[in-house]
């Protein structure tokens, strides 16, 4: 009896079966150089154009890829992708990222960062936020939050009108961190009074 001729199973092909002839296409993300009993899937961190070729092209930086896929794909808002082999790392609470990042930044001062999808927010009016912060806190009672790393006291039984006034403006600016200032001035009622005039000595002397 003669022995068949083995048949090769093409290239992007499979032959799961000793028995049959019938061969299944690789499907993309998967390859077969040929005579494989199953096609072999793409490596992770890499994409596979071709179904026929074990060649590769690794994943650039900020996208990834897992095993059996024919394509990167880039590092998703809110994430960090440090491995291209594999998943998405969320970021922390009070970072955020872009698409395509390697790494999450820390939300910096002045700014509230709520998702870690979205870009900072500045803080409103009357409110501050240091590095890091999920959301602003409302200037306390007393403090003006200016745009600074500080939040600054004020002692209002000393202030005059003006003062007043530049406190009120101040109230309109964000800040990161609480700080004490000194008064910014001395009311009238208790202003030291300036020392008599010479002319004034003279009179009283005379009388």
């Amino acid at each position: 009896m003669a022995i068949p001729t083995p048949i090769q199973t093409p290239l992007g092909f499979a032959c799961p079966s000793t028995s049959s002839d019938a061969s299944v296409p690789c499907v993309l993300g998967s390859f077969s150089t040929g005579s494989q009993a199953s096609c072999t899937p793409c490596p992770a961190g890499h994409s596979c154009a071709s179904t026929t070729s074990l060649a590769s092209t690794p994943c650039s930086s900020g996208l990834y890829s897992l095993p059996g896929v024919s394509s990167c794909t880039p590092c998703p808002r809110g994430s960090r992708c440090p491995d291209a082999s594999v998943e998405p790392v969320a970021c922390t609470s009070g970072e955020y990222s872009g698409e395509g990042q390697v790494a999450c930044e820390v939300c910096p001062a002045g700014f509230s960062c709520a998702s870690a999808k979205n870009e900072p927010e500045l803080c409103p009016v009357g409110h501050f936020a240091g590095g890091g912060a999920i959301v602003c806190s409302a200037c306390t009672p007393g403090y003006t939050c200016e745009v600074s790393v500080a939040q600054t006291h004020i002692d209002i039984a000393t202030l005059t009108h003006n003062s007043f006034q530049y406190m009120l403006a101040s109230l309109a600016h964000s800040s990161a961190q609480p700080r004490q200032l000194r008064p910014l001035a001395q009311s009238a009622a208790t202003a030291t009074p300036p020392p008599p005039s010479r002319t004034a000595q003279a009179e009283h002397t005379a009388t």
